[in-house]
């Protein structure tokens, strides 16, 4: 009789519990079983009543059991989610990600957190899914649980926060006398700790700058923006160690607990005669390639900024960049895959010596993934060759 209470209490039946008072080892089991309904209840009411949205899927992804949370979130009701794939209510661009995150939990992770688009009453809801395997604790191998909570204000704060961070990009490449700039920045996130900026200074100097935030979220879109401004107000007649020491002076990092830092590559060129006074703040990701193909990397370098180096500890560089040199400035995200890590000097071994520096950047961007693990920020300078020498005509 008890073995036939426990699989109605399994099922989730509401029984009496018979034998309770004996006090034998019959009695025993009942006031175990006693407690395992009373438990199996209280789970029940947590799940039913809990604040997010529960969903139970079996090893197909099709829901099994959602709480009243999931339907209200979806605007739909609980037994309107049950029988049908998790996958029907997900915006088809954001699909792959089940791809990514379900494998992972099969193999042993603890949970995984991915945010997609799911349907609700014919439009799009943003929301923040925990996934986790059931298996450990009900022994069902490719049963999943998953945690679902409406984000959609916290994205639409996100995604203008976003919009204004790229307002902040330089809108052009300016038109230089024997050189071109380009540049484009690949966010991971809808904010971004990566940030380029290039200045025209007007006196036949550029100025420009490839930052890289050792952070993300809105913490490093806010450093990025602090950055830019204060290297953009700093007096003209600063060179650029002197600026970088500036900047890093009239900036905040946060706490010192989990302050932020940031590695920079900041420089300015004198176009005509190419000489190009750089800081490499523990940035590195930066390449010189010759006209004649030879590759090399800047020499001198400084720690990152935010960690309390002093002006004197930021070193400045120079280099000078000849007829059809080309200069490669990058984060580390363009280097730094889930695959493994990619050489500077095999990306722009690639690129033809006569790419142009537009068409240079959009080619490397081309190649990663559409939603990259780390932001990536490419930029890319030549200066021009010597035109091609016309072959003499002579005269019959």
């Amino acid at each position: 009789m008890l073995a036939e209470l426990a699989r109605r209490i399994g099922s989730g039946e509401r029984v009496s519990v018979p034998y309770q008072e004996r006090a034998d080892e019959m009695g025993d089991l009942a006031v175990a079983l006693r407690g395992w309904q009373d438990a199996s209840a209280l789970r029940e009411v947590l799940l039913r009543s809990a604040p997010v949205g529960i969903l139970r899927l079996d090893s197909a992804g099709v829901v099994s059991e959602a709480n009243r949370a999931a339907g209200a979130i979806l605007g739909c009701q609980p037994s309107e989610l049950e029988g049908r794939e998790l996958l029907d209510f997900v915006h088809p661009e954001d699909r792959g990600l089940a791809d990514r995150v379900l494998p992972l939990i099969q193999a042993g992770q603890d949970r995984m957190v991915a945010e997609a688009r799911l349907r609700r009453r014919g439009g799009w809801l943003w929301c923040s899914a925990t996934v986790a395997s059931m298996a450990a604790e009900q022994g069902s191998p490719g049963s999943f649980v998953v945690i679902l909570e409406d984000i959609s204000v916290r994205k639409s704060q996100a995604e203008w926060a976003a919009a204004i961070q790229r307002e902040m990009l330089p809108a052009r490449a300016p038109e230089l006398d024997g050189y071109e700039i380009a540049a484009r920045c690949l966010y991971a996130q809808e904010v971004a700790g990566d940030l380029y900026d290039w200045v025209d200074t007007g006196d036949g100097q550029l100025e420009f700058t490839v930052a890289d935030v050792m952070g993300k979220g809105m913490g490093a879109a806010l450093v990025t923006a602090a950055l830019r401004t204060a290297l953009r107000t700093l007096p003209a007649e600063l060179g650029p160690a002197q600026r970088v020491s500036r900047a890093a002076g009239e900036m905040t990092f946060g706490p010192q607990a989990d302050s932020l830092f940031v590695t920079l590559f900041h420089a300015r060129l004198e176009l005509a005669s190419g000489r190009l006074r750089y800081v490499d703040a523990g940035h590195g990701y930066c390449l010189l390639r010759r006209a004649g193909g030879r590759l090399e990397r800047l020499p001198v370098r400084s720690l990152p900024l935010g960690i309390g180096i002093s002006e004197e500890e930021i070193a400045e560089g120079v280099v000078y960049l000849e007829p059809g040199d080309t200069l490669l400035v990058c984060s580390d995200g363009l280097v730094e895959l889930a695959e493994g890590s990619v050489a500077l000097e095999e990306l722009i071994s690639e690129l033809d010596p006569g790419l142009d520096a537009r068409r240079a950047v959009d080619r490397l961007i081309a190649a990663m993934p559409n939603h990259p693990i780390d932001d990536v920020t490419v930029l890319v300078l030549n200066r021009a060759g010597p035109a091609p020498r016309r072959p003499r005509c002579h005269a019959p």
